[in-house]
């Protein structure tokens, strides 16, 4: 027995050194984010997001279905870790005309403009190859391609400086906090030149892979810990340790 709560007590342990790893990765690529886009220059600019945006715009209200009829909708649900995942789709079938005025363009940033208090003001960059729509409960915001790069919008958007701008504008109301594209286009920002920003979103890029792959690294190793203890208690048992 005692031989078998040692073994376990260096899984537990294990496991919890995965967790704080993972924990840490997560506030390093936070704090870069954050380090990158507020480093100071002689050509950075003060400016509001409303200067630099084309067009500011809610979603569809039109219900969705499972069924794959029509055209893929982007939901809330879709927009994790600054990116737009197409896990859980469902579907709205509408008039060519409104699919003109909703269709997602590669380089338009959505907005979660309600949900819970964390999650409110989450945004994701579109850079799909397929067409899509976007709800009612996003908000599209399309830029100024001349002056900005949407991805470095988007990690200023997703940075603990906009999320805490976001998350101060937020009105509370039944359960969910809003934000609205008045609130959204007064988000103040510090624009470097589009070559900085570029090299900014290629380092952070850089970051962000390398972070995913660790952590991918560390969900197999969860797997594999989460199947010794079994494997060790039958050895037990056979009386094989």
């Amino acid at each position: 027995m005692a031989r078998i709560e040692e073994l376990i007590c260096r899984v537990e342990n294990t496991r919890r050194l995965r967790y704080e790893v993972v924990e840490k990765i997560s506030s390093n690529l936070t704090a870069a984010v954050l380090k990158a886009i507020r480093k100071n220059n002689d050509d950075q600019k003060e400016m509001t997001l409303g200067d630099i945006l084309l067009l500011v715009q809610y979603g569809t209200s039109t219900k969705a279905a499972s069924e794959p009829k029509g055209l893929p909708i982007i939901r809330m649900g879709n927009i994790q870790k600054g990116k737009i995942k197409t896990t859980d789709l469902k579907y709205v079938d509408l008039p060519s005309k409104e699919v003109a005025k909703y269709l997602l363009e590669k380089g338009d940033i959505l907005i979660n403009r309600t949900n819970s208090a964390e999650l409110v003001g989450k945004a994701g960059l579109f850079d799909l190859d397929s067409r899509y729509i976007f709800a009612s409960y996003l908000i599209r915001l399309r830029v100024k391609s001349d002056i900005v790069d949407p991805a470095y919008i988007n990690y200023c958007i997703n940075s603990s400086d906009g999320q805490a701008y976001l998350k101060s504008q937020g009105k509370d109301a039944i359960g969910q906090t809003n934000v609205n594209t008045r609130q959204i286009r007064q988000m103040p920002l510090s624009l470097p030149t589009i070559p900085e920003q570029r090299r900014i979103v290629e380092y952070l890029n850089s970051l962000q892979s390398k972070a995913e792959e660790l952590k991918r690294l560390q969900a197999e190793t969860e797997a594999e810990l989460a199947t010794f203890t079994p494997a060790l208690l039958a050895k037990a048992f056979r009386g094989e340790l």
